[in-house]
């Protein structure tokens, strides 16, 4: 799953989560608008701090495991390289 992926998301549509899930979520007492607007607004927040820290995770991840171990792997070898050595690369 790509960052730009995760950004793209949207919430899904309010009406729909409301009637899938306002059955279980809503106390039978409360006037039914009333619930939706704060099962809305609580699923919202919910979803866009979930995006929020899947974001931040997606950051982390790329800077250990792709910017650290580079800067790992080319301090390895510079330690390795001597004056007069062929160094062979590759690259897309």
């Amino acid at each position: 799953m790509s960052k730009k992926r995760v950004e793209k998301h949207q919430n899904i549509p309010i009406i729909a989560a409301t009637t899938a899930l306002l059955p279980q979520w809503c106390n039978c007492t409360l006037p039914c608008n009333i619930c939706r607007q704060v099962f809305a607004c609580v699923l919202n927040a919910f979803l866009f701090q979930a995006k929020e820290q899947l974001i931040s995770s997606l950051k982390e991840f790329v800077r250990v495991n792709i910017v650290l171990a580079g800067e790992a792997i080319s301090e390895s070898a510079c330690t390795k390289i001597n004056d007069g050595d062929v160094v062979m690369v590759y690259g897309r």
